[in-house]
């Protein structure tokens, strides 16, 4: 919640889990935060961002744990994620590919709607480069910049 108003704050020693997420909702953010950067044991693995937006919990109950997914499975998760995209990033994905998928809950619509912030990100292919890419708005992003503006009404009350 740190980071929902006007001055945002996207770097805090108060943050202690993925609080850092809810900075995509600002379109400048996310164009300049184009790639996950994940090191294990030592190993660097980098991720191209392809989808940022809020799901409803209900719809994910379903999704495997861990890495046991069928293509059946990886094909049906990325198609519930196009629907939510705030952006359109000019990444191909398949379901061959390795996916990073971070989420984190969100009061960003208040207590009563049940709804979790996404990031997913594919895993660079062999021989594939970081470079910049492009990144634009969607029609769902429209809903996120009439919240972040509020009304004199509730301006408090969407926060």
């Amino acid at each position: 919640i740190f980071n929902l108003s006007s001055h945002p704050e996207l770097k805090s020693s108060q943050f202690t889990r993925f609080e850092a997420l809810m900075s995509f909702i600002y379109y400048d953010f996310a164009k300049e935060n184009e790639y996950i950067q994940l090191t294990i044991d030592g190993k660097e693995y980098i991720y191209k961002i392809f989808m940022v937006g809020f799901v409803p919990s209900s719809m994910t109950v379903w999704f495997p744990i861990g890495d046991d997914y069928s293509k059946e499975d990886m094909k049906k998760y990325l198609g519930l994620f196009d629907k939510y995209n705030f952006y359109n990033y000019d990444v191909d994905v398949s379901d061959d590919d390795y996916i990073i998928t971070l989420n984190t809950c969100t009061r960003f619509y208040g207590l009563n709607r049940d709804v979790e912030l996404y990031v997913l990100g594919r895993r660079l292919r062999d021989g594939e480069k970081a470079t910049a890419y492009k990144v634009t708005t969607t029609d769902a992003y429209k809903e996120i910049e009439t919240v972040l503006k509020g009304d004199e009404n509730n301006a408090e009350e969407n926060m």
